[in-house]
């Protein structure tokens, strides 16, 4: 019986955590649209910041690459800069 009580802790315990998870995929992709969103209307060190954050959340062993990756979105989708790709 202790077994059991055991077993039903960990597996309510890993659904817990797979939720947590999920909300956290899910708040982060609304955020991350979100900035993307306003990137063009934000301050010039507040975009700096989010970009420093971004390459090291992301943890990359190519870092370069991924800043390239990261100015090249944000360039094309960036209000001021777009206009000059249409």
């Amino acid at each position: 019986m202790e077994q059991l009580a055991w077993l039903w802790v960990i597996k309510n315990s890993n659904v817990k955590d797979n939720l947590m998870d999920r909300d956290r995929e899910w708040v982060s992709r609304m955020l991350g649209e979100a900035v993307i969103d306003v990137w063009s209307g934000l301050p010039q060190d507040i975009q700096q910041k989010l970009f420093e954050q971004a390459v090291l959340t992301a943890g990359s062993a190519d870092e370069e690459d991924l800043r390239e990756r990261l100015a090249k979105f944000l360039h094309d989708h960036h209000q001021r800069t777009a206009r000059h790709h249409v």
